[in-house]
């Protein structure tokens, strides 16, 4: 089953398409990769999808509803949510508190009652605390919970970034570059942990990232972008080989 259709998206800065025409569709329970050189619009297209940018043209749909039009805080309602390329956590909060703040949108309590915290307060407070704990668990950081996030290395910075993305229990995760500034041993961990999210929460992936390794590793199907434009999709094994890829995307280097 299709659960995220992007349908002939373009998305166009002053004259400039920095999306041109793309389409692509991610199954339910998939791990999907979107990659291509600096510029190609993957992150365009992840700020489409959560709804950071009104695309110019174009359908994205999730679970069978067009979710075009909505607005960033109900695309995470909807089920769907995102990490960015660059870590923005609060730094002076613990690690703990950046992953709370996540889940101020789904508490179940209003203002008013939290005002005068009453005893169903205290229990929604308790609830999203152990959820929160629940998640630093599965990030194998929950030693990490009550440390500021500011102390911690750049790959835990990263870890707690995904967390946070983690507390509104999406079904559909985007990760843009989660790989980023960490060594050989943080990235197969985070493999481990990618597939962790898929195989035991039954969360959909969708993946944009540099390190082809992990890319060809983990990704059911890949969508190449150059440019703005899809110049090839399919499993790892057709993107590798394929001349227009290794073109574009290695300037002539066989993808390992």
């Amino acid at each position: 089953m299709e659960h995220l259709i992007v349908d002939n998206l373009t998305m166009e800065f002053g004259g400039l398409k920095a999306v041109d025409s793309l389409s692509f569709s991610v199954k339910k329970g998939e791990i999907y990769g979107l990659i291509g050189p600096n510029g190609a619009g993957k992150t365009t297209v992840f700020n489409c999808v959560s709804r950071f940018y009104n695309p110019t043209s174009g359908r994205i749909i999730f679970e069978g509803k067009e979710i075009t039009k909505l607005k960033p805080h109900e695309i995470i309602r909807a089920g769907i949510s995102r990490t960015f390329q660059n870590v923005e956590l609060f730094k002076h909060m613990t690690v703990l508190e950046n992953l709370l703040v996540g889940q101020v949108a789904f508490t179940r309590e209003n203002i008013l009652s939290a005002a005068f915290m009453l005893s169903s307060v205290r229990k929604e407070e308790r609830r999203i605390r152990e959820e929160a704990m629940e998640i630093l668990k599965i990030l194998n950081i929950e030693d990490k919970a009550h440390e500021y996030a500011s102390a911690q290395p750049y790959g835990i910075q990263k870890l707690v970034e995904i967390g946070r993305a983690l507390v509104s229990q999406p079904r559909l995760i985007m990760l843009d570059e989660p790989a980023a500034g960490m060594n050989h041993s943080e990235t197969d961990e985070l493999a481990e942990l990618i597939l962790k999210l898929r195989d035991e929460l039954g969360i959909t992936i969708l993946l944009v990232e540099h390190d082809m390794s992990l890319v060809m590793n983990i990704c059911e199907n890949i969508c190449v972008m150059n440019f703005g434009k899809k110049i090839c999709e399919g499993t790892p094994e057709k993107v590798k080989s394929d001349p227009a890829v290794i073109e574009a995307y290695l300037g002539g280097e066989e993808i390992a």
